[in-house]
């Protein structure tokens, strides 16, 4: 009974988790904190335009 409980409970942890990182993706303190750290996202998030050519 327990062990359903627990699967069930980090299931939805899990899914919550990942909502939280996808609505924070655009704050840039979080992008260089945490989701530049995981492999394989890094490139995505490195910005090669200079800051006086970037609008936003």
């Amino acid at each position: 009974m327990f062990t359903q409980l627990g699967m069930k409970a980090g299931a939805f942890g899990g899914v919550a988790l990942f909502a939280v990182i996808f609505y924070a993706s655009g704050i840039p303190r979080v992008q260089n904190d945490v989701l530049m750290k995981i492999p394989g996202l890094r490139s995505y998030y490195v910005k090669d335009i200079p800051a006086s050519d970037n609008p936003f």
